[in-house]
Order: structure tokens, then sequence, then C-alpha cells
């Protein structure tokens, strides 16, 4: 400290030593000239012009040789441009009045390079504090002011610079304002120099400033002169040297001169930032939020931080020295051999792994780890840092999402499975298994509630002997005591638990499960258990909320199975009455043949029928009533047994046709109607009558093929009231066949193709004399393959040959 207060005071009493001495020189030199008027001028110029381009060829010199090992490249910069600003100044002593070295100049060309001069010398204060104890590229720094220089002389040789100097007016306003601009520019670099003080020798900057002080003096003074050789022109000239003196002191003495100085001082400043890193560096090691391992070569770890300890339960120094390797988990030490002997070989510079990391404790922690070589000066491996992230969180967050979805895929896949069919074994089957896997159990039981008790449907992973014999059927719900309004039970413990049969639960293996009660409206259908025979067992939100919905599934889908059994027995039986006909019929034979198109309904909207009437006739009917399912099955049995009513009591088929059409319009809707083929055949003559009410016409056939559409045409039943309905006639010979049929066997379709009645004519003409039986079995299975075994609407057919009485 009081070397620093010495070196102060010395600088200090230098400073006002020269400050004295140019005080004197100024008001001696102010003398003189008015004293010698301005003969003497020139010569006065010349040296004080000289001062100063001696002090920056110097400065420059020094500074070239010094530029490699120059740390600081404000001093290179203001050295480097002082070469042109004094090559400039050159240009300027020699052009100035009184000379006489080229003729015919005036005042205009040197006050023009004394500008310009002045303009590198402020561009280089300007930027130098950019570059305060940083290094400044050589090359570049001589090309820009090189570049700069050639342009600005050029544009006073080509005429292009503004006149500075009017020998009849003096100075011009750009002279003017050009000092302005350039004491401007100096001020600004002297406040850039001061703004990075710290970064500076005290000494330096104070013999810098000083300079940059007097340079601005300068500039200021060459705005006041009229005439070149005035005493404010010499004032200016006078302080541009002692800008010299303190610049060469600044840059010379201070900064190169005393290199040593700057290099230790820069030494002692870099030491102690290391001291500073490294104490910053031990506690970022220590007190970071992330795991840190430092491991040697051979894969030991040296040193590790708190964090590092403590959410891997180690204490003191537990970790170094052991092999880095112990600390993964075994089921992944494969893939981190794998990247660690990448790293060891320098294939690559650093490996990211998420692994499983072995606690003191021998729980696991997920981790994300980072492993990174530390390289040498030589580009040689000297060790490696491992930084360790817990992300235990975020993986069981990631593996209950993923469990979720998982759950909620299996749960929608059951529900697709469960709803394609309505046999209740299958379906309890299906839900079992799939839910059993979804939901990781070990086994799984179903019993359902029947009239009689309880029973058992399914035992998964049980085989039957080993449970039926042990734990009855009736006693397997009696597992768990339930309320009959609750939701889905989870049982972590049967143990613990004092709503479960602990002997039940032994002899079944169970030390957990969840119990799915199948209930529907008030009723309980039956319970879902899934087992788990390996210790207690927590179950989380996802599946219980499995469990839920599994349970809704499950239960609508053994409702709907139930229901559609219960509709099913219905229907057989709506279905033998419509297709039922008498089997004996004397004088005929008789071929049918039935398809619905809805598979659920099994039945359709399209009949036959054949019966015997007194007097040997026999009645015969082929009907299509508009839409499908159980609904039109019920107009389908209405129009059966109407006809069969009228034909009974009048079988004259207009007759008939009349009264059940005016039956139908009383007794269907509006949107309804039948289609319908009624005729009467005598079994004696073979004669038949017939009506077609909107109905395909029936084939006659005989051994030669089929007629023509040979029948009367006339509108449905159930649309127009008090319709009268045409006969049809004709004869049949013994062996002649009669196939009526409905539209469904026509419409038949592949693509855009009907089957149509050409080739259901062409079909009949090639089954010959085919029975009865098989000609309605060949058409419709024509119909199927047609279709490619799905019709699109129902088909009825039937078949009659005549044989006679």
């Amino acid at each position: 400290m009081e070397e620093q207060i010495h070196n102060r005071t010395s600088s200090a009493t230098v400073v006002g030593i020269i400050l004295s001495g140019l005080i004197a020189i100024v008001a001696g030199g102010y003398l003189y000239v008015h004293i010698t008027a301005n003969e003497s001028y020139a010569l006065i110029h010349m040296l004080m012009e000289l001062f100063g381009i001696v002090v920056a060829a110097g400065i420059f010199m020094i500074a070239w040789n010094t530029r490699r090992t120059m740390g600081n490249g404000y001093v290179l910069v203001v050295a480097l441009a002082g070469a042109f600003v004094a090559g400039v100044d050159v240009l300027h002593a020699l052009t100035y009045q009184g000379m006489n070295l080229i003729p015919h100049v005036g005042n205009n060309l040197p006050t023009q390079l004394w500008l310009v001069g002045r303009y590198l010398q402020a561009a280089s204060l300007f930027i130098a504090p950019l570059f305060v104890m940083r290094r400044a590229a050589t090359a570049k720094i001589m090309w820009g002011f090189g570049i700069a220089t050639f342009v600005l002389l050029g544009s006073i040789a080509l005429g292009v610079f503004p006149d500075a100097y009017i020998d009849s007016t003096g100075l011009t306003g750009f002279k003017i304002a050009s000092e302005y601009v350039i004491s401007l520019a100096m001020a600004l670099g002297l406040a850039g120099l001061v703004a990075k003080r710290r970064e500076q020798d005290p000494e330096v900057l104070g013999f810098m400033a000083t300079a940059i002080g007097c340079f601005i003096a300068a500039e200021l003074m060459f705005t006041l002169y009229s005439h070149p050789t005035a005493a404010h022109n010499y004032a200016g000239h006078m302080l541009r040297v002692a800008g010299a003196l303190f610049l060469y002191r600044a840059l010379v003495v201070a900064a190169i001169a005393r290199p040593f100085d700057v290099l230790f001082r820069d030494l002692k400043q870099a030491a102690d930032g290391l001291e500073r890193s490294e104490k910053r560096f031990r506690s970022t090691f220590d007190q970071a939020i992330l795991g840190i391992l430092e491991i040697d070569l051979e894969g030991k770890v040296v040193h590790a931080n708190r964090r590092m300890h403590s959410f891997g339960e180690y204490r003191g120094s537990e970790l170094s020295g052991i092999e880095a390797s112990q600390l993964t988990d075994p089921r992944d030490r494969a893939s981190e051999a794998e990247l660690f002997e990448a790293l060891a070989k320098g294939t690559i510079q650093e490996y990211r792994l998420e692994k499983r990391m072995t606690t003191a404790s021998g729980s696991r922690l997920w981790v994300n780890a980072i492993r990174s070589s530390v390289l040498g000066a030589d580009g040689e491996a000297r060790h490696y840092i491992e930084m360790i992230e817990d992300i235990s969180m975020r993986r069981e967050a990631e593996e209950r999402l993923e469990r979720s979805r998982s759950l909620k895929s299996s749960i929608s896949k059951i529900d697709s499975s469960i709803n394609s069919t309505f046999d209740i074994d299958k379906i309890i089957s299906t839900a079992v298994a799939e839910g059993a896997d979804a939901i990781g159990a070990d086994s799984a039981i179903v019993t359902m509630h029947e009239q009689h008790g309880w029973e058992l449907r399914k035992a998964w992973h049980f085989p039957p002997h080993d449970i039926a014999p042990q734990v009855p059927s009736e006693r397997i719900a009696e597992l768990v005591a339930m309320q009959d309004d609750e939701l889905p039970l989870a049982i972590q413990d049967v143990d613990d638990d004092p709503r479960v049969n602990v002997a039940i639960a032994r002899l079944l293996g169970i030390r957990s499960f969840i119990v799915i009660p199948l209930r529907f409206r008030g009723r309980t259908l039956g319970m879902l258990f899934f087992n788990y025979s390996s210790g207690p067992r927590h179950f989380d939100e996802d599946e219980i909320a499995f469990a839920v919905e599994l349970s809704s599934a499950l239960t609508m889908a053994i409702e709907n199975a139930r229901l559609y059994d219960a509709e099913r027995r219905t229907v057989d039986a709506v279905q033998a009455s419509l297709l039922a006909i008498e089997s004996d019929i004397p004088g005929v034979e008789v071929g049918t043949a039935y398809y619905s198109a809805m598979e659920l309904a099994r039945i359709g909207g399209d009949f036959f029928d054949v019966f015997a009437l007194p007097d040997d006739r026999v009645a015969f009917a082929v009907g299509d009533v508009s839409g499908k399912g159980i609904e039109a099955a019920a107009i389908t049995v209405l129009a059966k047994s109407t006809v069969r009513a009228f034909a009974y009591e009048w079988g004259s088929p207009d007759r008939v046709m009349r009264a059940t059409n005016q039956a139908l319009l009383r007794q269907i809707g509006d949107s309804r109607f039948v289609t319908l083929i009624y005729g009467l055949l005598d079994a004696r003559t073979g004669e038949v009558r017939l009506v077609c009410a909107g109905h395909p016409a029936p084939l006659i056939c005989d051994a030669s093929g089929c007629a023509e559409d040979v029948s009367i045409h006339n509108p449905p039943l159930g649309v127009f009231d008090l319709m009268e309905f045409e006969e049809f006639r004709t004869v049949l010979r013994p062996g002649m066949r009669l196939v009526a049929f409905s539209d469904g066997l026509l419409d038949a379709r592949h693509g855009k193709e009907f089957l149509g009645e050409q080739r259901v004519r062409e079909l009949v003409d090639a089954m010959g004399d085919a029975s009865p039986d098989a000609l309605a079995a060949d058409l419709l299975a024509a119909a199927q393959h047609h279709s490619e075994g799905h019709p699109p609407d129902d088909i009825a057919i039937l078949a009659l040959r005549y044989t006679g009485l």
C-alpha cells in the first residue's frame, strides 16, 4: 500500500512539473511569436509537428515488435493507428505555409490534411477502449486504418474532400464542425477508458486520460484562429506536444517499458481469479442439486458431492474408491458398459443414460446420468465427471400414465370383445382372461347368482379340481362380505381386513384381491375376483377405475346376452309359427327356403304358407311385409293369419285379397304395406287361380323350361281402400312346377349387379327335374353366393310340383 501511495505521489509530481513546463513554453512561445512576427512560425510549426511524429513513430515501432506478447489491445490499437496518423502529419507539415517545398499550395490543403490526421487519431481513441486487456488482431487494425487513410487522402486528391480553409475568409464551417466532432469522439473514447478503469494500471490510465484531455483542448483551440500563424494555432500545437508527451509516458514507459509490472499484475489477477473460481467450483460441486461423481480412468469413484451421498443413502466417504458400475442396477450394467467403453476409447466424449441406480439400502432409483471425459492439454482423458439427476418421480408418473393408458386400452378392447357375442360363457371367459392379464392378476374367479344359488362359472388359472373339492361354489361368494350397493372392493392384505373370510382365502391361496360386483338394477348377477398370491398389494386409482369400468361393461354384456337369449326364444317360437307348413298335402310336393337379413332378429317380414282346403283344393301364399325385425314379424303374423282365415271362408283368391286388404288397412300404419301372392290349386284338375299384389310374379315351369311373366299385377295390400284384384288362371300338368319368391331373391347383389329375374329363371331351368326342396335350397344358395354370403334383404322361397290325384 505504501509503495502504491509513493508511486501515485511520484506520478503527481511528474505531472505537475510537466504542466508547469508547458505553461512556461506556451507563454514564452506566445511572446516569441509576437516579437518575431510570422517569418519564424513555419520553422516552429515544423519542430512541433516533428515532435508528435517522432513520438507516434517510436510508439508504433515498440508496439509492432511486442505485438505477439502484448495482452493489452488498447495500446496496440492506439500505437498502430499512430503510424498512419504520423504519415498524414508529415504531409501536413511539408505542405504548411512558409515551407515552400511544394509550389502553388495554399492554406486549404495542409488544413485538410490536418483534419484527416485528426479523424484517424480520434477514431483510434474511440475504438481502443473496446480492447482494454484483450488481444487485438494486428492485421485487421492495419488494414482498417490503411483503407481509411487511403480513402480520405484519395478524396483530397480528387477534390471531393470539402474545403477547410479559404484565404479570404479563414476557417470554413466544415473545418470548425469537424474539430467539434473530433473532440466529441475523443471525449467518448476517454469515457470508455474510464469505464474500464478497474481492468487497467492506474498510472497508465492517469497519463492516458491527461493526453486525451490535451488533445481535446488543442482541437478546441484550432476552432478559434483566423490565420495559420495566429496565437490560438500556436497554443493548439503546444497542447498537442504536451498530449504527445503524456501519450508517450502512458504507452511507452508505463505499458511497454514496464511490461513485467503489467505481466505480474495480470498474473496476480489471474491467480486471484483462479482461486475464486476454485472456491466457487467446490461450493457449486458440493451444493449442486444434482449428484456429481468424479471417476478415475479405471472407473472408480474419486469424489462424490453431498447430493450424491444424500439420494444414494451413503454416509461420509463410503462412495470413494468403489467401482462406479456397482451403483448401477444389474439390469442396466450391460448397456452402460458399452457406452463407457466407447467413452474410454475416445469414440464419444460423453453419454447420457436413463438407468436404475442401487442405493446403499438396496432400493432402486431411476436416474438420468451424464458421464463426460475431462481432457488434458494433450487431448487425452484425465478423469470422468458424471452428473446424476433423480428422475424417479418423473418415471413413476410416466409409468402411471402408461399404465393408465394401457388399462383404458384394455377396457376398450374387452368391451369390444364381450359385446361381439351373446354367448354368456364366452363373454365371461373373455372378460376374465383379458382383464386379469391387463391388471396383472395371478388368478381370477367368476361366480354367478342363479335361481338355485351361487354357481362357479369361471376359474382362471385355477384348475377346477383345485377349487371344487375344497371350496364349494356357494362358499366362494363368502370370501368377502360386501354391501349390496358397494363398488369394486380392493383388499390389500386378507390377514388384516375384517371383511375377508381368511379361511377361504387361505384355501384358495389368495393374499390380496379386487372383487368386482356385477349388479344390474339393484339385482346382484355375480362377482368377479382378481386374485394375487404373493404378499400384500397396493391397488392404485387406475386399477380401481379399471375395475369400475369392467364391472359396468361386463354387467351390461351379460344382461344384454340374457335379454338376447330371451328374445331369441321368442323369435324361435314366432319363426316356427310363421314358417310352419303342412308336411303332407295330397296332389302337390312342397319345398321351402328362408333367410333373414337381420341375423339378430333371425326373422323378418317375408313369409310363405301352404295348406289344404276342402274339395281337394290347395291354398298357397308368399308375402313380404315392408320393414324388418320384430315389428315386421308381428305384421307378418297378422297378414299370414288373416289370409288363412279368409281362405277357409271364401277360398276364391280375388275375394280373399279384397278382405285381407281391408283388414290390413285398419290394423297397420300408413308407412307399412304388404306385397302378396295368393293362389288356389285344384288338386284334381291342376287349375291354378292366383292374385299377385305388388309382388314378383311366380315362375311356372315344365320340362321344356319356364314361361315368361304370365301373372296380372295388382297394387300392394294396405295401401288403397276398396281395391278390386284381378286373377290370373292357368292349368298345371303333372310334373309342372310353380316357384314363388320374395323380391329379396332378385335383389341379391354383387357390387352393382343384381341376381335378377333372368338369372333366377335360368337357374330353375338348369335344375331340371330337381325336387321342390332341392330347388328352393339351391336358389337360396345361389343368392347367398352371388352376394358373397350377405344378401341385403329377407328371402322367402316356395316351390310346388303338381303331382295330381
